[in-house]
């Protein structure tokens, strides 16, 4: 029974806002850090404050489609809060 205790407890949430960006900080990929800002509120609020990201360029074509589907999640992800409202 107490072991269903502890394990019903969001221990991520106790986290502070530093640490959470910190872990922002380690994603590689711009369309990571946009998926996650679509997961929660918080997350929304904290991932713009990250201090580096890292965008691939390939080759014109793929990188074409990466912004195509990057603009999708984006889009998305600022549009989340608002669904909420309606």
């Amino acid at each position: 029974m107490d072991s269903e205790i502890i394990y019903s407890q969001d221990f991520f949430n106790r986290l502070p806002d530093e640490i959470v960006l910190s872990i922002f900080n380690q994603l590689c990929d711009l369309k990571s850090l946009c998926l996650s800002m679509s997961v929660c509120k918080r997350f929304h609020s904290i991932a713009p404050k990250v201090d580096h990201i890292f965008i691939p360029l390939l080759g014109k074509k793929s990188v074409v489609r990466e912004l195509e589907s990057l603009k999708d999640v984006v889009i998305r992800a600022l549009a989340k809060p608002f669904h909420i409202i309606t």
